[in-house]
């Protein structure tokens, strides 16, 4: 007897049921339908449901007592709509959440989440296909690239940590409108810059309000400047600045700025190298350190603004050169991924 997959059988006994037990209807109902599966002879459709019956006859799987006709309509209920959960088809065909998971793992279903990413515009995939183009092909000149960026990026942490809603749910057959209470008046929180470069960090740097242009400039003024003089002469002529697009990193006194100072070795919306919009996948400073410093910072509630701060300090000073290594490798496959996905989306890939 040919093997067919539980899949297969699922959608044999349906179309037998359709067929209203008619063997050979059933059989000519299933080629028409999948012609290009191996097909049962008309016989295999009774064997297959009295196959069936004996083996699921008074299964017990950890205390459930699970039918025949309860596993098939499970199936075919997740079949035909993947994004059912348990409560919708104890809902629809009775068949009781716990009993639903037993049958979904028996046959290898698992439960994932969707992935939350920025909104792509059309014009993005192009604009991230051609950085991680550029980028490729500019590491076969410099092997040694991704060592080379200076990664920057601003943060806000506040005391309130970082409560998701999405993790705080109640079950109910009724939207009751419950609300979840804050101290919204005794709120504080400061904006902190941090740049990389290989296994070196540069900050964090506070700043108790956003960044203006003018802010912006005497930072890069004072602080880059510093880091960049206690480089080796030739290192200094390595480096490229990479920033985001906000609105003070694109004014005009900045932009001049970073041309005099980094001549076509900068990135950022308008700079020479044209760093792609909501691209925090490609960010070192997005896809790892931020989400890292603020899990050791909120594991319990800072107290003060200096508790804040002396928090962030610490979880900085904690990352380790082994870390940024796997950080830096990990920037480089994303930028292959990227590329191969045509500037979409990737990260689901990853994450599953």
């Amino acid at each position: 007897m040919p093997f067919f997959t539980r899949e297969h059988q699922i959608d044999m006994l349906l179309i037998y049921g359709e067929a209203r037990k008619n063997r050979r209807e059933a059989r000519a109902l299933y080629v028409q339908r999948f012609p290009e599966r191996e097909h049962p002879s008309d016989k295999y459709f009774p064997w297959l449901e009295n196959h069936l019956k004996h083996e699921n006859e008074n299964q017990n799987v950890n205390g459930f007592i699970i039918s025949e006709e309860a596993e098939i309509n499970t199936l075919a209920y997740i079949e035909a709509d993947p994004t059912a959960s348990t409560r919708h088809i104890e809902n629809d065909i009775g068949v009781g959440r716990e009993s639903a998971r037993k049958i979904l793992k028996k046959h290898g279903y698992k439960s994932f989440k969707y992935q939350i990413h920025h909104y792509l515009y059309e014009g993005d995939f192009i604009r991230r296909l051609e950085f991680c183009n550029w980028y490729l092909e500019e590491e076969q000149q410099q092997p040694l690239l991704k060592s080379q960026i200076l990664f920057s990026d601003e943060s806000r942490f506040t005391n309130l940590g970082m409560f998701n809603r999405n993790n705080t749910r109640y079950w109910a057959t009724e939207n009751h409108h419950l609300v979840r209470e804050g101290r919204f008046q005794e709120r504080f929180g400061i904006n902190v810059w941090l740049g990389v470069i290989g296994t070196r960090i540069i900050g964090p740097i506070f700043f108790e309000e956003h960044l203006t242009a003018d802010q912006y400039l005497a930072f890069l003024q004072n602080h880059i400047e510093n880091f960049l003089e206690n480089l080796p002469v030739r290192q200094y002529a390595q480096v490229f600045y990479q920033q985001d697009g906000a609105p003070a990193h694109n004014a005009r006194i900045v932009t001049t700025y970073l041309n005099a100072t980094f001549g076509d070795r900068w990135m950022g919306t308008n700079g020479p190298v044209r760093w792609p919009a909501r691209s925090p996948d490609l960010t070192p400073l997005d896809f790892f350190y931020w989400g890292h410093i603020k899990e050791k910072v909120y594991r319990t509630k800072p107290q003060n603004i200096q508790d804040l701060r002396d928090r962030i300090i610490r979880a900085v000073n904690n990352i380790t050169p082994v870390q940024m290594n796997n950080v830096l490798r990990e920037f480089q496959e994303r930028i292959h991924m990227c590329q191969e996905a045509n500037g979409h989306r990737f990260e689901n890939l990853i994450y599953g």
